[in-house]
């Protein structure tokens, strides 16, 4: 599991076992890990990329990642110390993510082909869900 954000880490009370759990370094501890990275994250979906990355994972499929379409989220109801919802995509993500997909293998899957980032690759749902049945 990933979390990027304090508030998130402080409200999650119920660990499980087998289950590792990941932030970001600024908030690492117990039982919170941080990934030894050389990018930064922006998000908790960057910071998925970049765990993979530095556990040398690969290749990646991010699935249904909405970056570039729309700023909301099934959660934003959850995220109350925020006045609104964040911008999901900025140039230090589409550069984070530009950088991840030069040095691992990054597929998005999803119904909208966008032009985030030249090196990652596409899949649509069906045949993402048919090619793993």
């Amino acid at each position: 599991m990933c979390a990027y954000d304090a508030q998130v880490i402080n409200r999650t009370d119920r660990f499980e076992d087998g289950v590792q759990y990941w932030t970001r370094p600024q908030l690492r501890r117990h039982p919170w890990l941080a990934p030894e990275a050389t990018h930064q994250a922006q998000c908790s979906g960057t910071l998925a990329l970049v765990l993979a990355h530095s556990l040398g994972s690969g290749p990646v499929w991010l699935v249904g990642c909405d970056w570039g379409i729309t700023d909301h989220s099934l959660f934003d109801d959850r995220y109350v110390w925020r006045h609104g919802p964040p911008r999901k995509t900025n140039r230090y993500k589409i550069q984070l993510l530009q950088r991840l997909a030069r040095e691992m293998e990054i597929t998005m899957v999803h119904d909208r082909v966008r032009d985030l980032a030249p090196e990652l690759r596409w899949q649509d749902p069906a045949s993402f869900i048919r090619d793993r049945s």
